[in-house]
């Protein structure tokens, strides 16, 4: 089981370090999600706290200015959801799995079709 000091928690509001992307073509602009991401055991916890659906989302955890890091993709985050993800499903490029014995949550990015929002506990190594 793991301690209260390894549960990592970042809420928008209170903890979050938020950043946009904006796209080349300025009519084209990406808005700032509004997002809950944790750590519950093996899982990552994605809360939608946006009152639209995310579409094509992409969840990063622990990118390095080389890697995207570990990475998930599902089709639709309904607006208000909760979804827990497996962090085993979270693969980086060279095809490893992100493994909890191995590694620890220290970050995360969400990107989809509406947006970003990224969330910053430590520096990933």
């Amino acid at each position: 089981m793991k301690t209260v000091s390894s549960l990592l928690v970042c809420v928008f509001a209170l903890f979050g370090v938020v950043a946009c992307s904006h796209h080349k073509n300025k009519k084209e602009e990406s808005f700032c999600l509004t997002a809950n991401i944790s750590q519950s055991d093996m899982n990552l916890r994605l809360r939608n706290l946006d009152r639209f659906d995310w579409h094509d989302v992409k969840i990063s955890v622990n990118g390095t200015e080389k890697s995207d890091g570990f990475e998930h993709s599902i089709a639709k985050v309904a607006a208000g959801s909760t979804v827990d993800l497996p962090l085993r499903e979270f693969v980086r490029d060279d095809g490893m799995r992100f493994k909890t014995d191995d590694f620890v949550y220290l970050d995360g990015t969400v990107t989809a079709k509406e947006g970003m929002f990224m969330c910053e506990s430590g520096k990933s190594q």
